[in-house]
């Protein structure tokens, strides 16, 4: 029988019936059938299709009167959205098997590189995980400590920020390990609750742990507690982190890596370039985003500048020692500024590639609203400034010039060269800076790409305008032609440092306020990392900051003050009211205060000077207070003003410990124990 859909496409004809073939006897030539007989056999055939249609009608009304198939329909009406839903999750479970199979197949190989002996036994570690509404990652946490962990000595101290759901439940449950839990009635900070359990742990390690951790081999914390017990100098351990696969989830960051890549294996230290205005400070960046965490090379343990407390290992007296986190710091930043001062302190910092966890990174955040995270990211960046800015922005400057430091960095910066293509010297100095270590283009006078800036640009050329590049690149002049061709261009003291070719030279550029640093000859050997080694040596001088009210106050005094310090050496800048709270504005060893209201809050990172007009601003009155040094001239003459400023910097008696030295070079002085803890 023909279906109803046939009925509703008129232009459907019956076939003729098949002719004889031409052999056929008693075959008559076939002739065509007239068009009214052809419509007639048409309507007929519809006729009967509409027979047919009308009896199965009638069937199926008589079977839709019977109670039990009434039933059996509301049935399917009401159960249909949910036999949709189910049928969906079947669809959706046949497209996850291919991510769940890689994820999988990416622990095998984890675990096949780690399958090495690890230690089992051992001195205590107290587990610090903070917490607040977590039930759902405590649930896969904590069976891991039970079920991932070879090494048992330990205990875990949870502490709970007010959480709502059924968080404490499953730690109060029994996991086979000592567990205890610190309720506080509001939510602290990430640095105030990991304190709270800093400060009742008994073991003789810490472990800052997030909730959102996942354990992948069983071999973990034995590793981590290995590699500090082998060397005492070893302050705190890291961990390799991954991404899981994370079904739906969507990262509040754009720079978090896909799923089944690495999260972190170390720390380093890079400008912070996409801010805002005067934003640009030195900042931490996880090292490995997006890399694949597969390779048997990834299995070992090596030094970097710092670890991430998602999963950090540190010992105990040496944390309480220092203080514990800084809870200046609102979830974030802070275990970067312990690492700092674990490193300032003569420790080192260790990822261990053995121990490898899955991270579902920003898992108890992602319910601040974005306003609420923005002013915690906005604090953070200001009060990390305001305390490293100065230290982290000399070491950035020198790693740029001698990469083979790597105190903040895991490779080499990139160094632009701009000279003319076709410079015989300009070719001696590429070669040199490439058998030193460094990344080099060498690129035309006019050269931009904002896509790709260097950290350091050597310039060749006086006709280089360089007064668009980012702010945080170290721009060096080596002058080998006429000095006034420098000078006299409209980008003139625009360079950061000036390297004069010969004394001659020097002493124009000095009498102009540039920067000058030791003189490199053209038949010098090794000629580019020779001026760069001259330029390191004038970022040892002090960079001053000369803090005036506006652009127009006490007219052009604080300019010449400044250009006569750069002639004695120092880098100076002058810097207006607006600028004072720019992050950037922190990154500078001595902040003098020209205003006459004297109201700049001076940070403990700088040495903070006041310059008063007269004796009398002083007497009777509180001006002055929290400033290490007070000068109160008796002219107005700028050189002499600049003289005293720079016999204050030189009389280091008064200027505390490492304001203008690298504070994290263990070769010099610097703050750190004498003897390893016991």
């Amino acid at each position: 029988m023909s279906g109803p859909a046939d009925l509703g496409h008129p232009h459907i004809m019956t076939e003729p019936e098949p002719e004889p073939g031409p052999d056929e006897p008693g075959r008559q030539p076939a002739t065509p059938l007239p068009a009214r007989r052809r419509e007639e056999n048409l309507e007929k055939k519809i006729a009967e299709l509409e027979s047919e249609l009308a009896v199965e009608r009638s069937k199926l009304k008589n079977l839709s009167s019977r109670r039990s198939v009434r039933f059996a329909l509301r049935v399917a009406a009401l159960a249909g959205p949910v036999l949709s839903k189910i049928r969906g999750m079947g669809r959706r479970r046949t497209r996850r098997e291919p991510e769940e199979a890689r994820q999988a197949a990416l622990v095998d190989e984890i675990l096949r590189h780690r399958a090495g002996p690890k230690q089992e036994e051992g001195p205590l570690v107290s587990i610090v995980v903070l917490n607040r509404d977590g039930a759902h990652y405590l649930r896969m946490l904590l069976p891991g400590l039970r079920d991932k962990t070879t090494y048992r000595d330990f205990e875990l101290i949870a502490v709970d920020n007010a959480s709502s759901d059924d968080s404490c439940d499953v730690l109060n449950a029994d996991w086979g390990y000592p567990v205890r839990v610190i309720r506080n009635a509001s939510n602290v900070s990430f640095s105030s609750g990991c304190n709270q359990g800093i400060g009742v742990a008994k073991g003789r390690y810490i472990l800052l742990l997030n909730n959102d951790i996942t354990p992948i081999n069983p071999g973990w914390l034995g590793a981590m507690v290995g590699d500090l017990e082998a060397d005492p100098w070893r302050g705190a351990a890291g961990a390799l982190l991954i991404y899981p696969y994370r079904p739906g989830y969507e990262s509040p960051d754009p720079n978090t890596g896909a799923d089944l890549t690495i999260q972190h294996r170390g720390i380093e230290f890079r400008w912070r370039r996409n801010a805002e205005p005067g934003a640009t400070i030195p900042w931490a960046y996880n090292v490995g985003v997006g890399e694949d965490p597969a390779p048997a090379s990834l299995a070992t343990s090596v030094e970097v500048p710092a670890a991430t407390a998602a999963c950090l290992l540190v010992r105990t007296d040496l944390i309480r020692r220092l203080g514990g986190l800084d809870e200046g710091f609102t979830y974030g930043m802070e275990d970067v500024d312990l690492a700092l001062r674990i490193r300032q302190a003569g420790f080192r910092i260790m990822l261990v590639g053995d121990a490898a966890m899955f991270h579902h990174e920003f898992g108890t955040q992602s319910e601040l609203t974005g306003s609420k995270r923005r002013a915690h990211g906005l604090a953070n960046v200001q009060h990390f400034a305001e305390k490293w800015g100065p230290k982290l922005s000399r070491l950035l400057q020198l790693e740029s010039l001698r990469p083979e430091r790597g105190e903040l960095r895991n490779k080499a910066v990139p160094v632009a060269v701009i000279a003319e293509p076709d410079s015989v010297v300009a070719q001696r100095v590429v070669d040199s800076l490439e058998m030193s270590g460094h990344v080099v283009a060498l690129r035309p006078p006019g050269w931009r790409d904002p896509g790709q800036d260097p950290t350091t640009v050597l310039c060749l050329s006086p006709d280089h305008d360089v007064s668009e590049a980012p702010r945080d690149t170290l721009t060096i002049a080596w002058v080998t032609a006429r000095a006034d061709e420098w000078t006299g261009r409209p980008w003139s003291g625009r360079h950061d440092i000036y390297v004069p070719v010969d004394q001659q030279t020097a002493d124009v550029l000095t009498a102009a306020g540039m920067v000058v640093a030791a003189s490199v000859g053209s038949a010098t050997p090794d000629l580019g990392r020779a001026i760069l080694d001259a330029a390191a040596g004038s970022l040892a001088k002090p960079r001053i900051a000369l803090r005036i009210d506006s652009a127009d106050h006490v007219g052009t005094v604080p300019a010449q003050i400044a250009a006569e310090l750069r002639k004695r050496g120092a880098r100076a800048v002058v810097t207006t009211r607006e600028d004072w709270e720019n992050p950037a504005s922190h990154c500078v060893d001595i902040v003098v205060c020209l205003s006459d209201r004297l109201d700049c809050v001076p940070n403990s990172s700088h040495v903070n000077m006041a310059l008063l007009q007269s004796e009398d601003d002083v007497v009777g009155s509180d001006r002055g207070v929290g400033f290490d040094r007070v000068i109160v001239p008796a002219t107005r003459d700028a050189a002499q003003l600049a003289a005293k400023i720079l016999a204050a910097v030189n009389d280091c008696s008064w200027i505390p410990e490492l304001a203008l030295a690298p504070p994290l070079d263990r070769d010099g002085e610097s703050d750190a124990i004498d003897t390893p803890p016991g």
